[in-house]
């Protein structure tokens, strides 16, 4: 174990933002590492700088990538990197929730009628039956 004396950079998987742990541990499986690293370098922190539907699509492509078999004994190894996986598949499943009641909603409020739409049945019912009945006999 390590000193951390702000060496060391971690970056968030949900902002992107750096941490600087209290302490690094030295990892014991270097080859673990590196093919996680290599899974992680293919899709790039750039993902959260993506419009929603894109950066949603690059983090499950990433999810898949991390349930390969080859992978997954590398994550078994690593310490704590299944916690940290398992929190972001319940965060992007908790956004794609999100995304399709908000989607729901959009539909359920275009079905509405506009008040444009309103106030052309109004005009015509005013033109074609109050005005009449003002106008008397």
């Amino acid at each position: 174990m390590l000193r951390n004396e702000r060496h060391f950079k971690i970056y968030n998987f949900y902002d992107g933002r750096p941490t600087e742990p209290d302490f690094v541990l030295f990892l014991v499986n270097r080859q673990a590492a590196l093919v996680i690293a290599d899974v992680l370098d293919k899709h790039g922190f750039e993902t959260i700088n993506l419009a929603y539907a894109a950066e949603s699509d690059n983090i499950n492509a990433l999810l898949l990538d991390l349930k390969k078999p080859d992978v997954n004994v590398a994550i078994a190894t690593l310490p704590g990197l299944m916690d940290l996986i398992s929190g972001l598949e319940a965060a992007q499943q908790e956004f794609e929730t999100a995304f399709l009641q908000v989607v729901d909603l959009k539909i359920e409020k275009e079905k509405l009628s506009s008040a444009t739409k309103l106030r052309a049945v109004i005009r015509t019912q005013i033109n074609n039956e109050l005005i009449v009945y003002l106008n008397g006999p």
